[in-house]
């Protein structure tokens, strides 16, 4: 079996679906790409059998088929230090030989037919969702960052989508801080689903410049994304993901309103936020009409900061404290120009939103519980 390749294409899709190979297994064909070569397509595939993403890139051949396994790191490595030039690839009798200009490399191949067959077309039963692709890449990034990491709270280790006929909304959260981005979306049904962190994370990397629309196929156990060259099919976690409407709806109606420059309140929170105590991280907001004071102190070291900023607030007088990393991560993923944070008092949780005078920005909002101690 011999083909015809540019080294950069075949970089760029190796290291898209090496993206599936599990760190550490106890399985050894699962540390490979499948490569399944049919006419002038080759096909790569690798999974760790909850995460499976399968590419497409035009080849040069003479009409020949045939499929091989290789250690997807010795590959990737071997790729990582070409120029782009064209490769010869021949594969037979167990090894690979890839030839350039000036040199060739070998490496051993593994038997195709070890290599779990994954279903990658969805069942008649799937619901199928279609998304913006730059909406659906903008808004996992923005909301992924909430998700917990704690193992035994699997629910919670991912991103919720809660789909209805014309819209989805991707959730996550861990208790601490709560992120809700709602997108555009087109199906014929309603229903709820989670997915990993990791796979998540995976789905964007499918999402090219200039993609239009990804398909998605939500079945019960299983979630598959499709585009033109790329295939990514994920295992849903099952549980029952925390009713997160039950904690926006309450936080809607605060009424002490902080309208602020986000860049600004950024800036402000990443100056004061270091002299925050190292232990409990704390930074605190004394808030009074039209006036914001931001402070911290670490009496073990005995520094504090402290920045007295006009701004626009009405309502009541209010000090409150949160935990710095939680405000900073989620004022940084906002994408607006204008933020708006409604409090409700010193120990409800407050609403992060974008002002509703930016007409630009994202349908997102965020909920963080105040620090303990303000």
């Amino acid at each position: 079996m011999k083909f015809s390749v540019s080294s950069s294409d075949l970089l760029k899709s190796v290291v898209l679906v090496a993206k599936a190979v599990p760190q550490k297994t106890t399985k050894p064909i699962l540390e490979k790409i499948h490569l399944n070569l049919n006419g002038n397509n080759l096909e790569l595939t690798a999974t760790d059998e909850d995460l499976t993403i399968k590419t497409v890139i035009e080849v040069k051949s003479e009409g020949e088929n045939g499929a091989f396994c290789i250690s997807a790191e010795k590959f990737t490595n071997l790729l990582k230090e070409m120029p782009d030039m064209p490769l010869e690839i021949e594969v037979e009798n167990g090894q690979l030989d890839c030839k350039w200009h000036s040199g060739e490399g070998h490496m051993p191949t593994d038997d195709a037919s070890d290599f779990p067959q994954i279903v990658t077309t969805p069942s008649a039963e799937a619901l199928k969702v279609v998304f913006s692709a730059t909406d659906l890449q903008n808004a996992v990034n923005a909301t992924i960052f909430a998700a917990d990491t704690d193992p035994l709270r699997p629910v919670m280790n991912g991103i919720l989508f809660d789909i209805t006929p014309s819209s989805t909304s991707l959730v996550a959260t861990d208790a601490h801080k709560l992120v809700c981005n709602v997108i555009n979306s087109t199906s014929d049904n309603s229903n709820a689903y989670i997915l990993s962190r990791r796979a998540s994370k995976a789905v964007t990397s499918i999402l090219a410049a200039g993609l239009d629309e990804v398909e998605a196929y939500f079945e019960d156990q299983k979630v598959i994304f499709s585009t033109q060259d790329s295939v990514i099919v994920c295992r849903q976690i099952i549980g029952r993901f925390p009713n997160y409407k039950g904690v926006l709806a309450p936080a809607a109606n605060n009424n002490n309103v902080l309208n602020i420059s986000r860049t600004k309140l950024l800036g402000i929170l990443k100056r004061i936020a270091t002299c925050a105590d190292r232990a409990n991280n704390n930074i605190r907001f004394d808030l009074k009409e039209n006036q914001m004071t931001v402070t911290s102190r670490d009496l073990g070291f005995a520094i504090s900061a402290i920045e007295n900023v006009d701004c626009d607030y009405t309502g009541e007088n209010l000090s409150i404290g949160f935990k710095c990393d939680y405000i900073i991560e989620i004022v940084s993923n906002l994408t607006c120009d204008t933020i708006q944070i409604k409090f409700a008092d010193a120990r409800k949780a407050a609403l992060f939103v974008p002002s509703p005078e930016d007409e630009n920005a994202a349908n997102v909002c965020a909920i963080l519980m105040p620090s303990i101690t303000a």
